[in-house]
């Protein structure tokens, strides 16, 4: 049985944040009890992540993983594609407002994302800064599913 695993982008704010909140827990400010909750908080955004496992009989997971160390697997229930598209979007989000608007007023991130397609349904199964690993996670996807990929980035 082959497998394919997709691992779930992380915002960098998400390490800014984490990262962030364990240095302060870490600086000892305050009572012993905010400080470990602190620590805790910081090191939980930092080290938390998921994953999808996609394989050639269909029987796919999502993961959730600390430290990179899976420690849960649920059954992924999405539908058998008709072909993958390969695309991209540009984000832009202000952050004028907010808890983030220290780290920055406006963001702009070019994103492509890898989506499995049934009739009008669709499900995105990877996201990425880098197109040459979206294509060959593309490519290997198509080759164990034996569907069409469609890659409108070249087109």
């Amino acid at each position: 049985m082959n497998s394919i695993a997709f691992k779930k982008h992380r915002s960098a704010r998400a390490w800014y944040i984490g990262g962030s909140v364990s240095i302060l827990g870490l600086l000892g400010w305050g009572n012993w009890n905010q400080v470990i909750i602190l620590g805790l908080l910081g090191v939980l955004i930092v080290a938390f992540g998921s994953h999808y496992i996609i394989t050639s009989d269909y029987n796919n997971k999502h993961c959730y993983s600390f430290f990179g160390i899976t420690f849960l697997k649920k059954r992924l229930e999405i539908i058998y594609p008709d072909y993958i598209s390969i695309f991209t979007i540009n984000e832009k989000r202000s952050n004028e407002y907010g808890p983030v608007s220290a780290l920055g007023s406006i963001s702009k991130d070019a994103f492509f994302f890898l989506r499995i397609f049934k009739e009008n349904k669709h499900f995105t199964l990877y996201k990425s800064n880098d197109y040459h690993k979206v294509l060959s996670k593309g490519n290997e996807l198509k080759a164990m599913l034996k569907i069409e990929l469609i890659d409108k980035i070249k087109k």
